[in-house]
């Protein structure tokens, strides 16, 4: 079993412990508002932009209250921001620096390429679909809803989703401690 596997194992047997049920049905993505598909690849310059955004202090909670507004705030490209304790990730090193989520509920891995792009990876590894797990009795309190990533290599994993505003972030929390991201389209 590969480590985000396990880690999503965790998370499972958390998530039905916490009240949600596991047969609670996902649901793809469904915008409730205009989206930023994100790009094939983004310039070292961008990268470097948004992940100056990490050092910036907290904003507001941006709350969530239906799958449609989650899925307006998730939809575009995400940067990693370096961890203050090291991370679930940090052995991936370049081969996977974010994630790109699209309307559609297309997954790719965001690798860094030698010439300090950011771009989409491909392959088993690095191609996903995802949905939104949402409780069967779902309170709306921003952790209600499960983001669930099924890889092309069979794995799965997953998170919950928060979201900060000025700066917007996304808090995405997996179980061992939570990855903040910052986005890469504006």
């Amino acid at each position: 079993m590969r480590f985000h596997e396990s880690v999503f194992v965790s998370i499972v047997v958390a998530f039905v412990g916490c009240g949600g049920k596991a047969n609670d049905a996902p649901v793809p993505p469904a915008p409730s508002g205009p989206v930023t598909e994100p790009a094939a690849s983004y310039a070292a310059t961008a990268a470097a932009s948004a992940l100056a955004h990490c050092s910036d202090p907290h904003g507001s909670i941006d709350a969530y209250d239906s799958v449609g507004a989650l899925s307006t705030k998730l939809v575009g490209a995400w940067l990693r921001c370096p961890a203050e304790r090291p991370s679930q990730y940090d052995h991936r090193g370049d081969e996977n620096v974010g994630i790109a989520l699209t309307s559609t509920g297309a997954m790719r891995i965001l690798g860094r390429a030698a010439d300090g792009s950011i771009v989409q990876g491909h392959g088993l590894d690095a191609e996903a679909t995802y949905a939104i797990h949402p409780p069967e009795t779902a309170e709306y309190n921003n952790i209600s809803y499960f983001i669930v990533a099924k890889y092309a290599n069979g794995g799965s994993g997953g998170f919950y989703a928060k979201f900060e505003a000025g700066p917007r972030k996304l808090r995405a929390d997996m179980g061992v401690q939570p990855d903040w991201f910052v986005p890469l389209d504006p």
